[in-house]
């Protein structure tokens, strides 16, 4: 049911569920669900119950003109989904911009809603579902190797990466298969890629703590056939450990239970 949760969450944000389109929420609401607000939030305190939630929500959305919740991770903890968020907001009187990191924490039970609290401390709210937050340093080294590879920014992207770097890809499917040790045969791999692709992209989905220094992305894929014009969309997962601020490993996966099931966390 984890990745299930995962997945609801995520469509919550991408239909505006939780800032334009509350009702989206309605079949979702445990009919006990709790809506904890800090004191600083325009609709603060405590809300029980899914009439209150819902009115609460739709408070919230009245109060502006524009709003939305951009997803940068979503976090993988059981019955809990931890969201780091970027909010982006226009009073509907003031007509002030409000721009703000957030971290909504969701509890589930059978499929359902039954607690939902933000703040904007996110390794705290990581802590109180019993994960750790994952390197920050790391995290923001993967986002620029990430950034880099999208913009077929072959020096930035060699620089994300340790001297003794190895990436296996002995889990990819096609003409890329193969292990690839050293920033020079890393690099050949990704002119190859990037040879074959037109405009392409990767996003991370998600991004798992495994312990012991290892992260794991769940990487959606987005490109264009330079030769065929065919648009291809695939998600894949990474395990990568680090060593002196650089990537030091990565291995692909075709799914992130088999990466799970590699790092000894499978669900």
């Amino acid at each position: 049911m984890a990745r299930e949760n995962v997945e609801i969450v995520r469509r919550l944000y991408e239909t505006g569920a939780v800032d334009r389109a509350p009702e989206l929420l309605r079949d979702l609401l445990d009919d006990d669900a709790v809506w904890i607000n800090p004191p600083e939030a325009v609709e603060p305190g405590t809300r029980r119950g899914a009439a209150e939630v819902l009115e609460a929500l739709d408070n919230l959305s009245r109060s502006f003109e524009t709003a939305e919740h951009t997803v940068r991770e979503l976090f993988d903890a059981g019955d809990a989904v931890v969201a780091s968020v970027t909010f982006h907001a226009r009073g509907r009187d003031s007509g002030a911009e409000l721009a703000q990191d957030e971290a909504h924490t969701w509890t589930f039970r059978n499929g359902r809603v039954v607690s939902f609290e933000w703040g904007r401390d996110l390794p705290a709210a990581l802590d109180a579902v019993g994960l750790s937050a994952p390197s920050r340093e790391h995290v923001e080294l993967l986002n620029r190797w990430r950034e880099s590879w999208s913009r077929q920014d072959g020096e930035g992207t060699v620089a994300c990466l340790h001297d003794d770097v190895v990436i296996d890809f002995t889990g990819a499917r096609g003409p890329f298969r193969g292990v690839y040790s050293g920033p020079v045969e890393v690099l050949g791999l990704l002119s190859s890629m990037w040879e074959a692709w037109h405009e392409a992209r990767i996003e991370f989905a998600e991004v798992i703590d495994c312990g012991g220094g290892r992260l794991l992305t769940v990487n959606l894929f987005q490109a264009q056939g330079k030769s065929s014009g065919i648009h291809t969309v695939a998600k894949v997962a990474n395990l990568w450990t680090f060593r002196d601020g650089l990537i030091h490993r990565a291995r692909l996966f075709q799914t992130k239970d088999e990466a799970l099931r590699a790092a000894g966390r499978a669900e």
